[in-house]
């Protein structure tokens, strides 16, 4: 288990008053998870997600608001396994939000069927 004095740059910036004003201005702006939103579902955001990751707490990407993007924990979870799996590497920051923050299917009880897609359409 690591120590509180180990905690690596990205648990400092998460636990940053910076990062917890921020956080909260962005859900105040946009209090909707933006992937159901596209497909017309008002689910209320729970958590702000970097599109494109950042290596520090100095990198422009942690607090800049065109990178951060209300979900709620559900497709928060779904993108974090999906990143994890290799997914939305080496791409622009347009293709990637483009990719990552619209579903593009749900079944009938409002449940996504298909992950993002994989590659550009």
């Amino acid at each position: 288990m690591q120590s509180t004095t180990k905690r690596t740059i990205k648990q400092q910036f998460y636990d940053s008053t910076r990062w917890r004003k921020l956080r909260l201005i962005i859900l105040r702006a946009s209090p909707l998870c933006v992937r159901c939103h596209s497909i017309g579902l008002l689910v209320p955001a729970a958590v702000v997600d970097h599109c494109i990751g950042f290596s520090d707490k100095h990198d422009t990407l942690a607090t800049d608001e065109d990178n951060l993007f209300p979900l709620c924990a559900s497709c928060h979870n779904q993108i974090t396994q999906y990143e994890k799996n290799g997914r939305y590497k080496d791409l622009s920051l347009e293709d990637t939000k483009r990719l990552k923050y619209t579903i593009r299917e749900i079944n009938s009880d409002g449940y996504v069927t298909t992950p993002p897609p994989i590659a550009l359409i």
